[in-house]
């Protein structure tokens, strides 16, 4: 990554070009203080009412097609600025919109990034917070110009309570993709880690390591913390121990930013945890795989996740996997689908021996002779074929464009 400093000299690029919404006139104000502040923007248009189909800021931002849009809002605008980020992602798809809100708020995060946005920074708004975006930013400008950029797909695994075989299902998904495609890492960010265990590798880092040092992360840094397993697949393991210190969510997307432009697959395993953490990941992902089974703990359970991530539109990025699938009597697969509120993406069998020993030996189920092994092989390559067919053209949300 470029730094600051290069891209002010002009080594890289130009100075961006930017557009500010914000309805507060003070704000508006803070916001050109601060983009003057970096050096690496200059400010074209100042809107004070978010952008609407045909209004004059609308106009006037279509006419320019500013690099950069930065959206700020306040907690009651948030369906406003939804709205208005969504006209943005169609009108201009090649500018790059920052909101600007409450990082505390999960839903205006979780909202932002699914209306489009790249990169969601806290209020107040910093001088040293944007001038990082504005570097990220500037490199996706430069190599997406290029035509040398292409990210990578990120999926996230979560479970609808604990026990529900997320990370299984991670790890023989993350293999899976390896021995089909290559280029495939798994992370672990659940709160206690088990993916190493189940991969039989002793990694002396965690994806913590990476989060911790994002100020001086880079690939290769980044490469130093992961670890090889079966089939060359690349782990970026857990911690064992409680998770130490706060962690911001913009520290955990600039990592997933770096592994989707280093890995064609980024497998991150949740688990069970639901924190902000989880939101952002969710947002970044093309894909979130909630595991659950058929019972009403773990199909109540499901539909509170849903709700917390904000994915209880029925669209096709959440997708539910249910693992040791048994036949409901009376009940058929719509049944079940208007039950969780979301799609059936693959019923995976249940074998108890076969997993317990495929854990025991840090040996993935995908690399033993079972009907599990058949039973998840399919599931994956529909998944993946489905993948190819509905997401063509996906952007992730926060650092470049695919």
């Amino acid at each position: 990554m470029q730094s600051s400093e290069d891209l002010k000299n002009g080594k890289m690029m130009s100075m961006l070009s930017v557009a500010l919404v914000s309805t507060v006139s003070g704000q508006l104000s803070q916001i050109e203080s601060a983009v003057d502040g970096t050096g690496l923007g200059r400010v074209l248009i100042r809107l004070k009412s978010f952008p609407a189909p045909g209004d004059p800021g609308m106009v006037q931002i279509a006419e320019v097609r500013p690099e950069v849009i930065i959206v700020s809002m306040r907690p009651e605008e948030l369906q406003a600025a939804v709205k208005s980020m969504e006209l943005l992602r169609t009108e201009v798809p090649h500018s790059v919109v920052i909101a600007v809100g409450d990082i505390r708020q999960p839903q205006q995060l979780v909202l932002s990034m699914r209306a489009g946005a790249r990169e969601f920074l806290d209020t107040p708004l910093t001088q040293t917070a944007l001038a990082e975006a504005f570097v990220r930013i500037g490199e996706t400008v430069q190599k997406t110009s290029s035509g040398i950029i292409k990210l990578g797909k990120l999926y996230a695994v979560l479970g609808a309570k604990g026990g529900a075989g997320a990370t299984t299902v991670a790890v023989n998904l993350a293999l899976s993709l390896q021995m089909n495609s290559g280029s495939t890492i798994i992370v672990d960010l659940a709160t206690h880690g088990h993916v190493a265990l189940h991969l039989n590798v002793r990694p002396k880092y965690s994806a913590f390591d990476a989060i911790f040092n994002r100020d001086r992360l880079d690939r290769a840094l980044l490469e130093s913390y992961t670890v090889r397993s079966a089939r060359e697949l690349s782990v970026l393991a857990g911690l064992i121990a409680p998770t130490p210190g706060n962690i911001a969510a913009a520290d955990v997307e600039k990592m997933l930013g770096l592994l989707t432009q280093t890995y064609s697959n980024v497998v991150v395993d949740l688990s069970s945890r639901l924190d902000t953490i989880t939101c952002a990941v969710a947002a970044a992902a093309s894909k979130v795989l909630l595991v659950s089974q058929t019972d009403v703990p773990s199909i109540w359970s499901a539909n509170q996740i849903i709700n917390f991530l904000g994915l209880s539109d029925g669209g096709q990025k959440l997708s539910v996997l249910l693992n040791r699938y048994r036949k409901i009597s009376g009940y058929s697969d719509s049944d079940l689908e208007a039950a969780y509120g979301a799609r059936i993406a693959g019923k995976l069998a249940g074998d108890y021996e076969v997993v317990c020993r495929a854990i025991d030996r840090g040996e993935p189920v995908l690399l033993g002779k079972s009907e599990l092994n058949e039973s998840f092989q399919s599931v994956f390559d529909s998944l993946t074929k489905e993948e190819e067919r509905t997401k063509k053209g996906f952007s992730l949300f926060r650092f470049s464009t695919a």
